[in-house]
């Protein structure tokens, strides 16, 4: 799919986002890139990919789960800020048969969402330092603050207002990607 449409990794789930309110630019700075796959929604939507996969005999397909590189699957990472052009809420285990459904989220539920995911770490809670003997270590205080809350608001509601978070669900693999490539290059 990334040779049809030019699609390359920036970020995937954890991402650093520059969002500057005097100029009403926001780029995507850096982020993770590993990529997770369960092998049950592998053998169904990629199976061309099930060869990635160990033989782990004692655990279901969907128990079976995998982190691998975006060139491991053959896509390539960009190490270059990008400007954002819209941001996608993608769910790629609906069953084929369902229709596409494609719609613009602005409502409480998106502002939720990208609140809690935006204060997570800052926050403190979705770290937990763990020891080798994967025991938790011990308390990670907040860092947050009022300034840092006002930003993430800013940002949410530029995002939302300006640059557009779309939720995609329903058909097929090719049907999503020309989806988002119509919302990002129309």
């Amino acid at each position: 799919m990334s040779e049809k449409y030019g699609g390359e990794v920036v970020s995937n789930d954890l991402t650093v986002v520059s969002y500057d309110p005097v100029t009403k630019n926001m780029f995507l700075v850096d982020g993770t890139k590993e990529i997770r796959l369960r092998l049950a929604s592998v053998k169904t939507k990629f199976p061309h990919l099930a060869k990635l996969f160990p033989n782990k005999g004692n655990l279901s397909p969907w128990e079976n789960k995998i982190a691998v590189s975006p060139e491991e699957v053959g896509v390539k990472v960009s190490k270059e800020q990008r400007p954002v052009k819209s941001a996608f809420l993608v769910h790629l285990d609906s069953d084929a048969t369902e229709n596409l459904v494609v719609y613009r989220e602005n409502g409480i539920s998106v502002r939720y969402t990208l609140y809690e995911d935006m204060s997570r770490i800052v926050r403190g809670s979705a770290i937990s330092l763990f020891g080798k003997k994967n025991n938790i270590l011990g308390y990670m205080p907040s860092l947050d603050n009022s300034l840092l809350h006002q930003k993430r608001v800013d940002t949410i509601e530029f995002l939302l207002s300006k640059i557009g978070v779309w939720n995609i669900s329903g058909g097929n693999i090719n049907q999503i990607c020309e989806a988002i490539a119509r919302i990002t290059f129309s």
